[in-house]
């Protein structure tokens, strides 16, 4: 019998982003994204999709509502899961902050295929095309994990979605697209160097079989029977990765502007070329003009400068680790080290949430449509009183700055020297660095 083909080509987002253009104005109304009496897919979701599917009577309208508001919600827990790999990564637990950071990226893919029309529900999953219809996604019972993937690299191999990535992220308001354009490049050849990027950094998913393998390693079995020191035994070598972890999540354009300065690299690299040997007035000054912009101000000089490696020459540490994890048949305990995954997790996070912000503008959806929802977050988290919500939620990233720095101080001095110091020396710099929810606020746009 021939196998039955993918129709995952049919999914689109339109219909995603008109329920949510559809839904915004009711939330705070309701105090709820949806209402269980009205959308049948709220409880009980997967046997009512299966026995819907089964009887061919999907509910088009429900699913797409359900599929939408699940886009923004898969999101944030796939940031509070990264909290608390975090959390476990500061206590030393390198197994269960494994567990969680496995548990981040996966749910980052499935929010980022919601966004795509098409809705992860354990191997009966469906797709939204075009026209707004529900169709149950072919080959059928695909499991979750292998679903994910599967669906994840068909999409990012798309040159159409690797390219509409790079309208996503900015440098100083002007799109990646933009910055590449105006450097002479096609859309197509802009669009395979930032995948060709995002791809070394595992976004493919190349490595999720084997992410997967390690979160069953450290989920299953008794950890700690070989005590074998680690990288991550090095609390220095903790704090020094999650302040570069907080960098790539704060509220500047540094995700954005590393993705800008690898893809120069890679560009220039194959015509063996430097891109710190570009001419200021030959090169940037022509890059700047045809973005609007004087390339000698000193916000415009700052840039050039990143992108030269004249200043923060070295990648971040999130990337770093994202490129290399160890492997081995079988895995050692001595091979489970958090970093890396961790990184990945962060990596596709920050990309799920810049889409979440550009369908969250395309449906119209403003952060007082969301306010039932920030207040929940915020107030149940601590981040402010009942009174007192932040006029912009960047405002949060002070308290997490000046935790990083007693960090960074901590670090820096020699006497410094194991876990038990750390956690005596700094009692009170630990408490807001350990939850990502923030960056999902001041990241998605709101």
């Amino acid at each position: 019998m021939a196998a039955i083909p993918s129709n995952l080509n049919q999914a689109s987002g339109s219909a995603i982003t008109a329920a949510l253009s559809n839904l915004r104005t009711s939330y705070n109304g309701r105090g709820s994204w949806l209402d269980s009496a009205t959308n049948k897919y709220v409880t009980n979701t997967i046997d009512t999709i299966q026995t819907d599917i089964s009887a061919s009577t999907l509910d088009n309208t429900q699913m797409a509502d359900y599929m939408a508001t699940s886009v923004l919600i898969h999101c944030f827990n796939g940031w509070t899961y990264l909290s608390n790999a975090v959390s476990s990564l500061l206590e030393g637990d390198h197994a269960n902050s494994i567990h969680n950071a496995y548990y981040a990226e996966l749910r980052s893919i499935i929010s980022i295929l919601g966004s795509q029309g098409i809705g992860v529900f354990n191997k009966y999953n469906v797709l939204i095309n075009n026209s707004g219809v529900a169709l149950a996604v072919t080959p059928y019972r695909k499991a979750t994990h292998v679903f994910a993937k599967d669906a994840f690299d068909e999409w990012l191999n798309n040159p159409v979605n690797s390219q509409s990535i790079l309208s996503l992220f900015s440098v100083d308001n002007s799109t990646l697209k933009d910055w590449l354009h105006h450097t002479g490049l096609s859309s197509v050849i802009s669009g395979e160097l930032a995948a060709e990027k995002l791809k070394q950094w595992s976004l493919d998913l190349s490595t999720i079989q084997n992410e997967q393998k390690f979160r069953n390693f450290v989920s299953y079995n008794p950890m700690t029977l070989e005590l074998n020191t680690a990288l991550a035994d090095d609390i220095k070598e903790r704090m020094k990765f999650i302040i570069d972890l907080w960098k790539l999540c704060g509220p500047s354009d540094l995700f954005g502007l590393s993705i800008l300065r690898n893809s120069y690299e890679n560009l220039y690299g194959a015509y063996s070329y430097n891109v710190k040997d570009l001419d200021m007035r030959a090169d940037w000054e022509r890059i700047f003009i045809d973005l609007g912009r004087d390339c000698y101000n000193f916000q415009n000089q700052q840039i050039i400068k990143f992108l030269k490696r004249e200043i923060n020459t070295a990648d971040n540490l999130v990337f770093d680790y994202a490129e290399n994890i160890k492997t081995s048949s079988p895995i050692l305990e001595s091979d489970v080290e958090p970093f890396g995954i961790i990184s990945r997790a962060c990596i596709m996070l920050l990309l799920n949430t810049k889409i979440v912000e550009s369908i969250l503008k395309q449906s119209g959806t403003s952060k007082a449509d969301l306010k039932f929802w920030s207040d929940n977050i915020g107030i149940k988290s601590g981040f402010w009183s009942s009174t007192a919500e932040p006029d912009s939620f960047s405002d949060l990233w002070s308290d997490v700055e000046l935790e990083l720095e007693d960090i960074q101080s901590w670090i820096n001095d020699p006497l410094s020297t194991d876990a038990f110091k750390f956690k005596n020396d700094l009692k009170g710099s630990t408490v807001h660095i350990r939850n990502f929810a923030k960056a999902y606020l001041w990241k998605v746009g709101i």
